[in-house]
């Protein structure tokens, strides 16, 4: 299914920019992004998340950050080819060329806070593991908390930063051919929860 999902990017990058997109390249790209959220171990089955579901919106700002830095590295590389390749990227994601770096914005935004909550959960976790404890469910649902507000915030701000056109057309692209291309995990039959906070 992650071959598929990069397959459909690469084919619509494709379409819209009406040039060839490198496949590696943007493979890499997708593959990356996926693996920020899809757990590392074997599949046992799977199923599409629903429509909004928050899962997608995570995959969604992470592939669009990873994406975004492809079309740096492509505009150092070749500025006009770089500059094509970011048009035909407003296209696939359906937003207004002028609405795409304030997109980015967000997704970089979000990406760079996901990151440091990462981190601050890692350090809580090996405290609570060095010191022989379970962690604290308090705690817990605190990072919680914390993860939500991040994706929440994120959502907020991509829709009033955008004009409504760019924001309907972007929530499409989320949840058609993004959502549709990925799936959620499961093993042994027990669906893994979107949520990547430990349990006590």
């Amino acid at each position: 299914m992650i071959c598929k999902y990069i397959k459909l990017m690469l084919s619509r990058l494709r379409s819209a920019s009406g040039v060839n997109v490198r496949r590696d390249s943007l493979a890499a790209v997708a593959l990356a992004s996926l693996l920020s959220w899809f757990p590392l171990a074997a599949q046992q089955s799977s199923s599409i998340p629903p429509p909004d579901d928050p899962s997608v919106y995570h995959l969604f700002f992470n592939f669009h950050h990873n994406l975004s830095l492809n079309i740096d590295s492509k505009k150092l590389k070749d500025p006009a080819g770089g500059a094509q390749f970011e048009k035909s990227v407003a296209r696939l994601l359906r937003v207004r060329f002028e609405d795409l770096a304030k997109a980015r914005s967000v997704s970089d935004q979000y990406v760079a806070g996901r990151a440091q909550w990462q981190s601050d959960l890692k350090a809580y976790i090996d405290q609570v593991r060095a010191r022989k404890q379970q962690p604290d469910p308090a705690m817990l649902s605190q990072f919680e908390q914390r993860k939500q507000q991040l994706l929440n915030s994120a959502l907020f701000k991509l829709g009033s930063i955008v004009d409504a056109d760019s924001w309907a057309g972007l929530r499409a692209f989320i949840n058609d051919q993004c959502r549709l291309g990925i799936t959620t995990v499961q093993f042994k039959g027990v669906p893994v929860p979107p949520s990547d906070t430990p349990k006590p």
